[in-house]
């Protein structure tokens, strides 16, 4: 929580530039259903409590549904383009499984800072668009199980996101959104698996 109001009291300042309606503020929230590059895990985990190891950790698809929300402050840089900046509280869920059958389910939840340039199509009231951008990821907590030996989480990730969406304007202050976006973590995990997810995102914006 606290990184989330640094983050905020940084992105405050950036409405002092406000100019016509060159700017926005976003509410946004969404799920995606995440899968991994990475197929199998060969690290010997031993249970604290039986005293057991697992001699090999596989990965199978993960149909596993992950969430976010948060803000974006929206800036248009030239006509079409706009320059964003957020914050986001951020799930990531990871599953286990030994002999395709289910051993834990990790919850991972971060704080995102999501950058990213988008091109809006035309003037009228129903805008397609695009974007790119990428999220630095900060470690907040997760539901690691307990085993004698486990590595310590990564703090920092990076991710890079893309996505396609339309807006609605409903008035000169206020529009809403959807958008297909997909997100893939360049940097691994502490046990070397590389995560991506597809989803759907919902909003709103102010503009001022």
């Amino acid at each position: 929580m606290k990184q989330f109001i640094l983050i905020l009291s940084l992105l405050f300042p950036l409405l002092s530039w406000a100019q016509d309606k060159d700017n926005a503020l976003s509410i946004i929230t969404g799920i995606s259903i995440a899968n991994q590059l990475t197929g199998e895990e060969y690290h010997r985990l031993k249970n604290r409590n039986t005293q057991d190891f697992i001699p090999k950790v596989d990965r199978t698809l993960l149909i596993s549904a992950n969430y976010r929300f948060g803000i974006d402050y929206q800036r248009r840089i030239i006509k079409g383009f706009h320059a964003k900046i957020g914050a986001r509280f951020a799930n990531w869920s990871e599953k286990y499984t030994h002999n395709q059958t289910l051993i834990h389910q990790i919850d991972v939840h971060y704080l995102e800072t999501p950058i990213s340039l988008q091109y809006k199509f035309g003037n009228k009231a129903v805008q397609p668009y695009l974007e790119v951008g990428g999220s630095p990821m900060f470690y907040l907590q997760s539901n690691e199980p307990v085993y004698s030996y486990s590595p310590e989480p990564i703090k920092i990730h990076l991710a890079l996101h893309a996505g396609a969406g339309l807006s609605y304007q409903i008035s000169d202050h206020f529009s809403i959104f959807g958008q297909i976006s997909s997100r893939f973590r360049v940097t691994s995990n502490e046990y070397d698996i590389t995560p991506f997810e597809i989803g759907l995102e919902l909003g709103g914006a102010f503009y001022f």
